[in-house]
C-alpha cells in the first residue's frame, strides 16, 4: 500500500504458530513495528519499506527493512528518543532489538522476542 508521498509499505506475517503473548506485549511489538516505519518515513528518504511478522512456537521475529539512505556510516546516537523507546519496548518484551545498516543502502531493524511473554 503506498503512502501519500508514493512509498510503499508491503506487510507479510508469516509462520505457523498462533500468537500467543499478553496484550500489553502485543502492543510494545506494534508501536516498535510503528516506530520503525515512522523514522523509515521520515528519516530514509526511502522507497520501500517492508515489514514482516514471523510467529514460530517459541520465538516472534517483527522485521522492518527500508530501501532508503541507511544509516550514517558513524556510529548513531543512541540516546535519541525513538531509538530509546524502541530498546525499552524490546526489553519490556524480553526482546532482542537489532539495528543495521545495509549494504549498498538501507536499513533493517529486527526485533526476537519469546512466545508467552
Amino acid at each position: 500500500m503506498p503512502t501519500k508521498d508514493g512509498t510503499e509499505v508491503a506487510l507479510s506475517i508469516v509462520g505457523g504458530a498462533p500468537l500467543q503473548i499478553d496484550t500489553v506485549s502485543l502492543d510494545h511489538l506494534f508501536r516498535l513495528a510503528q516506530e520503525a516505519v515512522t523514522n523509515a518515513l521520515k528519516h530514509a528518504e526511502a522507497t520501500l519499506i517492508q515489514v514482516k511478522l514471523d510467529v514460530q512456537a517459541a520465538l516472534i521475529t517483527l522485521t522492518v527493512v527500508d530501501d532508503g539512505i541507511g544509516l550514517p556510516l558513524q556510529p548513531i546516537n543512541t540516546n535519541r528518543l525513538g531509538l530509546r523507546l524502541m530498546r525499552y519496548r524490546a526489553d519490556m518484551i524480553h526482546g532482542k532489538l537489532t539495528i543495521t545498516r545495509m549494504e549498498p543502502h538501507g536499513t533493517r531493524i529486527t526485533c526476537e522476542c519469546p512466545q508467552g511473554n
